[in-house]
């Protein structure tokens, strides 16, 4: 499994979580079109000020042919929710990509 992780600035952290549900309705409809699409994660630092946004493929092959639409996908966003966004997100800082070696979960 490999993993896109965008980090994100934010100028009003307190306002991300309302706006969580209404971002993922907006974005999960098109990440489930991309081949290889195994699920996302958004992690929150109020404090420090940042969202980490991380989805994860089945190849590096489908996560970089993914490129384009995480590119595109704001544009794809209605009107209102692209100015909320621009509102309490200060811009995206940095794209990384891992291959995942492993993962642990209770009850998983």
């Amino acid at each position: 499994m490999f993993a896109r992780m965008a980090t994100f600035t934010l100028s009003d952290p307190s306002r991300v979580a309302d706006m969580s549900e209404r971002i993922r309705a907006a974005a999960e409809p098109i990440t489930r079109e991309l081949p290889g699409w195994q699920g996302a994660a958004q992690m929150l630092d109020r404090d420090g000020g940042k969202m980490v946004v991380i989805h994860y493929f089945d190849t590096e092959e489908n996560m970089s042919a993914a490129e384009s639409t995480f590119e595109d996908m704001p544009h794809r966003f209605d009107e209102s929710l692209r100015e909320e966004i621009r509102r309490i997100a200060g811009g995206r800082q940095s794209v990384d990509r891992f291959e995942v070696l492993g993962e642990a979960r209770v009850g998983g």
